[in-house]
């Protein structure tokens, strides 16, 4: 016997029992209040209607109330009353059973919804009390988490700030609750609420990069991104701000590439210094021997000078791969001769058409974001021509009032960038892109070729990262 049977036994035998209880129920108040009430027949079918309606439900009171005709002539018979003519004198007969039966079945609702209010209320408080508890743990989440948290309204004000926003802000929660969220340093208000007003639109935004200046003064580096928040309905109610203080990262990240593009200096410098000096020295000695055997008419001649013509390749292989290293025109000349040698040197070893044109005499002197630049589009190119067989590449540098847009433009097979926009290279010019704060593009697809698209501000010409780490290893500060 399965629990579906059991459950229809158990609900069959609650049914006959509710009947018995009411008739044995209407038995003994119909004999105890007839004598009580002196034949009152009226409240005699009534008053138990209601008790059973009350007790257990509409069902009962209106089988009770159905009930009640034959029962009360019956129980008058007995008690030595004419039975049906004194029970139509008292009760009204027929039309009072009907009567009994509608007030059975309103005294039942009546009981049945105080029940069920019951349950509810009793639901809705352990409810209440299952939310208090979700809200304390998420409170406590909040309170401790190492994330900045915060909320704003629809107008942009603060109704919630987690103590490590204070930590990475400056900014406490009684200071910021209830108004206007702050802007930072290096974006104004416009440029900020404009990409706040893209979450209200229902957009959300990630690990965007900025810089503030806490309230003890040093600068901190911040990884922001923020997710609308909806009510009931779907409708954008609030945002979400989640905030990471990046300085530490940032710092390490910096030192890394210093302590590697000063390994790739060194490196190139011996291969320029060491390598070259000695292919160089091996070619005129090989050209020193092509004479002299050919002065004695000797056929070794031909293969003495076809040494001195894979010395030659090796030792200008051996000053690409120093320039690529180590770019000096950069350091001595400035951003804008580096990337014309760069050009020249690509067109050359791989003879494509590699130009380089710029609208502006602005050059870039910062060495920190010179360098990063530098290596993109030298990945660029190196990507086009590895990868998209082009004839021609441009680089263009174009200036506008303290914003460059650094492109680099092949007319190549080109990619899908779903399929293949996640190499090695791409990622690391993304990677130095945001190192200094740019904004970078990748553009392509089969057949029309690729666009690398970096924008970035002009800096003031202070200490750059690069300077700092330089001037701690001239003082012996940092390790290498």
């Amino acid at each position: 016997m399965n629990k579906n049977t059991n459950k229809k036994i158990i609900r069959s035998i609650d049914k006959k029992i509710i009947v018995l209880l009411a008739c044995f129920t209407y038995a003994c108040a119909f004999y105890v209040l007839y004598r009580i009430l002196d034949r009152g027949v009226g409240a005699l079918a009534i008053l138990p209607v209601i008790v059973v309606a009350w007790c257990y439900g509409s069902k009962a009171g209106i089988l009770t109330a159905f009930l009640s005709f034959p029962f009360n002539v019956i129980f008058l018979n007995i008690l030595g009353d004419e039975g049906i003519n004194t029970f139509i004198a008292r009760a009204g007969g027929v039309a009072g059973t009907f009567a009994l039966i509608l007030i059975g079945w309103v005294v039942g609702r009546l009981s049945e919804l105080s029940i069920q209010v019951k349950q509810e209320l009793a639901e809705r408080k352990k409810a209440e009390e299952k939310l208090r508890q979700i809200t304390q743990t998420l409170m406590a989440l909040v309170k401790e988490s190492p994330l900045g948290i915060i909320v704003l309204d629809t107008s942009g004000k603060v109704s919630l700030w987690n103590p490590a926003a204070n930590n990475t802000l400056g900014w406490n929660a009684a200071e910021t609750t209830g108004k206007i969220f702050p802007s930072f340093d290096t974006h104004s208000r416009e440029e900020l609420w404009h990409k706040i007003r893209t979450v209200l639109d229902g957009t959300p935004i990630k690990n965007i990069e900025l810089q503030h200046k806490h309230s003890n003064g040093r600068l901190v580096n911040i990884a922001l991104s923020a997710v609308p928040l909806h009510d009931e309905a779907g409708v954008v109610n609030g945002i979400l701000i989640l905030m990471e203080d990046i300085t530490e990262e940032k710092r390490l990240q910096q030192e890394i590439l210093f302590v590697s593009g000063r390994e790739q200096r060194r490196i190139g410098q011996d291969l320029h210094d060491g390598l070259g000096q000695v292919l160089t020295g091996i070619g005129f000695l090989t050209r020193s021997l092509e004479k002299r055997l050919r002065s004695k008419s000797l056929p070794e001649a031909e293969d003495a000078a076809t040494i001195g013509r894979l010395v030659n390749e090796a030792v200008e292989q051996t000053r690409n791969l120093s320039r690529g290293l180590y770019p000096a025109t950069l350091e001595n000349e400035g951003f804008k001769a580096a990337i014309e040698e760069l050009a020249s040197s690509v067109g050359s070893r791989f003879s494509v058409q590699c130009k380089f044109i710029c609208n502006s005499d602005h050059d870039i002197h910062d060495p920190f974001l010179s360098i990063h630049l530098y290596r993109i589009v030298q990945e660029a190119t190196t990507n086009a021509v590895r990868h998209g067989e082009p004839r021609r590449i441009i680089i263009s540098l174009d200036v506008e009032d303290t914003r460059g847009i650094l492109t680099v433009r092949d007319d190549g097979k080109g990619f899908a960038i779903a399929e293949h926009g996640g190499g090695m290279g791409i990622n690391l010019m993304r990677y130095r892109a945001k190192m200094i704060g740019a904004d970078f593009t990748l553009q392509s697809s089969p057949g029309q070729g690729t666009v690398v698209i970096c924008s970035f501000t002009f800096p003031h010409q202070t200490n750059t990262p690069l300077n700092h780490l330089e001037k701690e290893q001239q003082h012996g500060k940092t390790t290498p």
